[in-house]
């Protein structure tokens, strides 16, 4: 039975909680499919067991340990060997895995799909998308990935309800939006370290004095709040805090927007905008309708619930219609009305 596999070094000052909901979370997601083991034993006895490899390694256990070990791995043994351990199976189903921990387990002759959630996030469902390093699964995976139309549907929508309901819109010239993300994550990860407000404070002055915008607006993350540092220097910035819906914004032909790494970045290329990341990451995400290369993400259709999906992307089985749903009311979704 396959293992599920997980980044165990990951934690934010020491608390290691959120590996214990994802493995918790997949696992029930996926129960029907027999992709992986459903017994919660090895997830829990792993991350139990990740405190002492720290320990043993002469590192705390902090988010600057966890991101150095991200790109690191095979430079500290005890936790390299930890980690080989837990990929047991021939097949190994991971979940947000580092580049590290991947090229590991290529290296050990085991084959890897790794799960993460793709950052196209405006369609009526959120998707997994799969990376592996097999290339018979790879172009199965491929062959259910959604097609451009699909995207530019879901585009359309967001671009009509924003017509309705954003109409004072800014001029894509005169301002320059800034979208901030989670502080601990390891889209800041960079050579082994997480890339601090300093970095992002820089580049926006960069950013600035390139684009020379009339007005810089502050776009908060719905999950957290920004650094008191951050928003200090924001603030010396003359930066504005915008309320308006993310998607709403995305809608200004031509807009200008940055961001560290957010995956708002990959979102706005569809739109029509012009997105300035602050930190280009190798692009594992390719844009929809390009040719998706080995090791790359694949979106995953929302139907990766049926055992018949996994029946045909490992053993090639017959292939299930992929399902990527639109709204069930499209006219009310592109409308933003509501009566009563």
């Amino acid at each position: 039975m396959n293992k599920l596999v997980l980044d165990w070094f990951r934690n934010k000052d020491g608390d290691n909680g959120v590996l214990l909901r994802n493995a918790g979370w997949l696992q029930n997601f996926l129960y029907a499919t027999g992709l992986i083991d459903n017994s919660s034993v090895e997830p829990s006895e792993n991350i139990r067991r990740v405190e002492s490899v720290y320990k043993a390694s002469g590192m705390a256990m902090n988010q600057h340990s966890w991101a150095y070990l991200y790109d690191n791995l095979e430079r500290i043994s005890i936790a390299h060997d930890f980690f080989l351990e837990s990929c047991s199976s021939e097949l190994v189903i991971g979940y947000e895995l580092s580049r590290a921990q991947l090229q590991a387990i290529d290296k050990a002759g085991k084959t890897y799909i790794n799960l993460c959630t793709h950052p196209l996030r405006f369609a009526p469902d959120y998707f997994l998308a799969a990376a592996t390093n097999d290339p018979q699964i790879h172009t199965r995976l491929k062959s259910v990935a959604p097609t451009r139309d699909y995207i530019d549907q879901n585009v359309g929508l967001m671009k009509a309800r924003a017509a309705r309901r954003y109409t004072r819109r800014m001029n894509p010239e005169h301002g320059l939006v800034f979208f901030a993300q989670i502080a601990v994550d390891s889209s800041r990860i960079k050579n082994g370290e997480i890339i601090d407000d300093s970095y992002i404070v820089q580049s926006l002055e960069k950013t600035l004095d390139e684009v020379k915008p009339k007005n810089l607006y502050l776009k908060h993350h719905p999950h957290e709040k920004m650094s008191t540092t951050l928003t200090s220097a924001l603030e010396k910035m003359k930066g504005k805090v915008i309320p308006t819906e993310s998607y709403d914004l995305l809608s200004i032909p031509g807009l200008r927007l940055c961001a560290l790494s957010s995956g708002i970045c990959h979102e706005a290329a569809y739109f029509g905008c012009n997105p300035t990341k602050f930190l280009p990451n190798p692009e594992l995400f390719p844009t929809i309708g390009e040719d998706i290369a080995l090791g790359q993400y694949n979106i995953l259709p929302s139907n990766i619930i049926d055992k018949r999906f996994w029946d045909y992307v490992l053993k090639g089985a017959e292939s299930p219609v992929p399902v990527y749903p639109l709204p069930h009311t499209p006219y009310r979704t592109a409308s933003g009305l509501s009566w009563g």
